[in-house]
C-alpha cells in the first residue's frame, strides 16, 4: 500500500497511538531500529536458513503504567484477537513481492514452522501468554520475551545475536479491534463468526471443546433400525457456575442468595469460584462445562466466549449483575455475538459519583434469584435436556 506522508518525519508517525502505549508507533520508536544498515547486514549474513522467516512483534496492553501486568481478561484476549485477525487478514491477501506474487502474503499451514512471536512490552509474561503461540510452533519457536520489568525509561537491550527476518508482521493492536466499537449501545449483531472462531480457537489450544451435545450425524445414530435410534437424552444437570470476586465489586450475602437458589431449583448444580484461583486453561475448561455463566460486571465476564455454543439457536445463559445505572452493553452485546441469551440485572446501593470498579454491590435478594432463576427456566430444555419447571416457596 502507497502512503503519502512528510518525508521529513518517520512513515510510522501517520498510525494513530492507541491505549496503554500500544500501537505502531509505540513499537517502531521503542524497538525497532531503520538506520542501522550495517547491523541488518550482520543479521541477514547470519539467516540460518533459505525458509522464509516471519517475525511478529507484538506489544500488550498493561494495567496502569508502560510496565504493568498483563493479566486483564478483556484487554488481553481483545488483542490475542487482533493477532489472530491480523494473520488471517494477511492469509487472504497476495503478496506484492515479485518471488511470491499472487500467493498468499501468510499460508498458516507452510510458514507456521517459521514464525517467530517476539513480546516487546515490559509486562509479566501473564496467564493469557501461551496463546501467542497459536500460529508458530513453540517447540521450534517458543515466544520471546523482552526482560520482565524494566525501570522507567530503560533502553531494551542490545542483542549481538541478531535474527534477520523476511518479513515483520505488527499485528493490529487490541484498541482496534471491532469489538471495541460502541460498548456503551446496544447492538443487533447476532452469531458473529469473527467471535465464534476466536472462541473455538482457544477452547481447541486448551482441549476443552464441547462434548456436551450429543451429535445427531450418521455416527451417532443406529442407521440399521427402523426407525433410527437418536442419541440418548442428556441426563447431567444444568450446570450454574457463579463467579465469585473477593476484593471489588463482591455481592453482599452471596451465600444467602445462592442457598435461596438452591432451594428453588435442587436439580441444579450451582458452582461458586473465584476465578483467580485457578490456571487460565482451567478457567476456560471449567466455563465451558456450564451452561449458565452469572457474573458482575467486569473483566471476568469475557469469559463468555467460552460457554458451550449451538450454531442457529440460543445455547448458553449469561447473567450480568452491572452497578447502579451502568449503562454498559460491551457484554451484552458480545453474549448475542455468540449467540447466547443474555440477561441483566443492576445494583441497588447508588455509586454516588464514586469509581464503581472499587465499590461492592448491594442487590435486594429477591431481585438476584429471579434473575439466575429466569437463566435457569429458559435452559431447562436446551438440547436434549429435558426438566420442569420447578417452584418451591422461598423463605
Amino acid at each position: 500500500m502507497d502512503c503519502a506522508h512528510d518525508t521529513e518525519a518517520p512513515f510510522y508517525k501517520v498510525f494513530p497511538e492507541y491505549m496503554m502505549w500500544t500501537g505502531l508507533q509505540y513499537i517502531f520508536k521503542e524497538h525497532i531500529g531503520l538506520k542501522d544498515p550495517e547491523r541488518l547486514q550482520k543479521s541477514q549474513e547470519n539467516k540460518s536458513s533459505e525458509a522464509k522467516k516471519f517475525g511478529v512483534i507484538a506489544r500488550r496492553e498493561g494495567s496502569g503504567s508502560p510496565h504493568g501486568s498483563a493479566a486483564n481478561t478483556w484487554h488481553n484476549l481483545v488483542e490475542l484477537m487482533s493477532y489472530y485477525m491480523t494473520l488471517d487478514v494477511l492469509s487472504m491477501s497476495t503478496s506484492p513481492h515479485a518471488e511470491d506474487k499472487g500467493a498468499a502474503y501468510y499460508n498458516p499451514e507452510v510458514d507456521k514452522a517459521n514464525t517467530q512471536v517476539i513480546v516487546v512490552d515490559g509486562h509479566k509474561k501473564g496467564p493469557y501468554f501461551d496463546l501467542w503461540d497459536f500460529f508458530s510452533d513453540p517447540s521450534r519457536n517458543p515466544t520471546l520475551k523482552l526482560s520482565e520489568d524494566p525501570k522507567e525509561g530503560a533502553e531494551a537491550e542490545e542483542h549481538e545475536d541478531l535474527e534477520f527476518f523476511d518479513r515483520v508482521i505488527l499485528p493490529l493492536p487490541g484498541a482496534s479491534n471491532p469489538f471495541w466499537e460502541g460498548t456503551w449501545t446496544a447492538h443487533h449483531c447476532s452469531q458473529s463468526d469473527l467471535a465464534r472462531v476466536f472462541s473455538e480457537r482457544v477452547l481447541t489450544h486448551y482441549n476443552a471443546t464441547n462434548t456436551d451435545l450429543p451429535s445427531l450425524d450418521e455416527k451417532a445414530m443406529d442407521l440399521s433400525a427402523l426407525p433410527p435410534k437418536w442419541p440418548k437424552k442428556v441426563d447431567e444437570p444444568l450446570q450454574v457456575l457463579i463467579v465469585k470476586r473477593k476484593q471489588t465489586r463482591r455481592i453482599d450475602d452471596l451465600d444467602g442468595k445462592v442457598a435461596a437458589l438452591k432451594k428453588l431449583y435442587p436439580s441444579v448444580v450451582f458452582n461458586v469460584r473465584d476465578l483467580g484461583e485457578y490456571s487460565f486453561a482451567e478457567q476456560v475448561r471449567m466455563v465451558h462445562s456450564h451452561q449458565i455463566l452469572v457474573g458482575v460486571h467486569g473483566a471476568a465476564m469475557t469469559h463468555l466466549f467460552f460457554l458451550p455454543g449451538r450454531p442457529n439457536a440460543p445455547s448458553s445463559t449469561v447473567v450480568e449483575i452491572l452497578p447502579h445505572k451502568l449503562g454498559h452493553r460491551g457484554y451484552r452485546n458480545l453474549a448475542l455475538m455468540m449467540g447466547h441469551r443474555y440477561i441483566s440485572v443492576h445494583a441497588d446501593n447508588d455509586m454516588e459519583g464514586k469509581d464503581f470498579h472499587n465499590l461492592d454491590l448491594e442487590v435486594e435478594k429477591s431481585k438476584y434469584v429471579d434473575a439466575v432463576g429466569t437463566a435457569i427456566k429458559a435452559s431447562f430444555h436446551r438440547g436434549l435436556q429435558e426438566m420442569d419447571i420447578e417452584t418451591v416457596k422461598n423463605d
